[in-house]
């Protein structure tokens, strides 16, 4: 029932020359400092959710799909909305959605068909836009490592200084960690553990690692 943690200083690799398999009884996790990369050269990709939604989010970016062939979108309902305009552009011929008013345009035979054509004056439905996540620029977490043992240092007392002042106390989880601590500027930090000051410590204590995020 114990953990297993595989740890290198520079790359890590796993190769094989079939299949690769990864089954969990709970969660995969996946968490990268910089780039997350998934490529299949030949018989394509699925991602299914047996339950639960399938959330994606850009939260300072642009999320982009293109497909060679055709792009299909199936549910009860599917709801677009743009704080700012919508544009459907199909061979030229296209219906922009604004505030402003909905404009359409083409170069051919416009054809529509309705049991009745009704028009009632105006009317508009609010857009409801949920906010982002804010996503700090700098992040960083320290982790306290025996020197003798070369293992992780748990429930290890830390107070935090940061140059701007403020002051966080704590203690290590049970892989040594401190909590991540996120600020939108990069930022000097001092950490004294237990007690005593970084870089001072007695062997029995712990050297610094940071994930370097």
């Amino acid at each position: 029932r114990d953990d297993t943690h595989h740890a290198s200083g520079g790359h890590h690799a796993i190769s094989t020359e079939q299949h690769a398999s990864v089954s969990t009884a709970r969660s995969f996790l996946v968490s990268a400092c910089q780039a997350v990369r998934l490529f299949a050269q030949k018989t394509g990709m699925r991602l299914f959710a047996g339950s639960g939604d399938i959330e994606m989010q850009a939260q300072s970016d642009n999320i982009e799909w293109r497909a060679k062939d055709k792009i299909t979108l199936q549910a009860d309902t599917i709801d677009f909305s743009a704080s700012d305009y919508v544009l459907v552009n199909g061979a030229g011929s296209y219906f922009r959605l604004s505030a402003m008013g909905i404009e359409s345009g083409t170069d051919g035979e416009w054809i529509s068909h309705a049991s009745h054509d009704k028009q009632s004056g105006p009317g508009q439905q609010p857009v409801v836009i949920d906010p982002m996540p804010i996503a700090m620029a700098f992040d960083e977490r320290f982790q306290a490592v025996n020197k003798t043992l070369r293992k992780p240092v748990s429930d290890l007392p830390f107070i935090a200084q940061f140059d701007s002042g403020a002051i966080v106390e704590g203690a290590t989880d049970q892989k040594g960690y401190t909590p991540r601590f996120r600020d939108m500027r990069a930022t000097a930090v001092e950490i004294t553990w237990g007690g005593l000051q970084e870089g001072l410590a007695e062997d029995g204590y712990a050297d610094t690692v940071t994930d370097e995020c």
